[in-house]
């Protein structure tokens, strides 16, 4: 999840687990651009929401983790 936020928001530095969204200039073109990668490398759908709502790196990742392993359960 990192490296989709350091390459997306192409921040200096890969992002520490306590940076969020915001403190990387991150921007409404960013998610969209965030929440796409999210979908192509892990396969999962998600609004694009929550990223604004866990705009921390770490909990976004375990958001993302949570709803990969909800679909992981559905199929």
């Amino acid at each position: 999840m990192k490296t989709i936020w350091y390459e997306v928001l192409t921040a200096p530095n890969p992002p520490s687990d306590d940076a969020t969204f915001f403190d990387l200039d991150g921007d409404s073109i960013a998610a969209a651009r965030i929440v796409t990668r999210v979908e192509e490398e892990f396969g999962v759908l998600m609004d694009i929401g929550v990223l604004f709502d866990d705009p921390n790196v770490l909990t976004f990742a375990r958001s993302v983790a949570d709803l990969w392993s909800a679909d992981d359960q559905d199929a």
